[in-house]
């Protein structure tokens, strides 16, 4: 995943977008194994 060079420069910037890229991982997680539980 490419990261816009405005927020490399800046280093608080960066710590969110890569809090929001964790976040959605873990959601994208969650879903699955919800997903999953149904078909079970």
């Amino acid at each position: 995943m490419m990261i816009p060079k405005k927020l490399i420069k800046n280093g608080e910037l960066t710590a969110n977008f890569d809090l929001l890229v964790d976040k959605r991982e873990v959601t994208q997680q969650i879903n699955y194994h919800l997903a999953t539980e149904k078909e079970i």
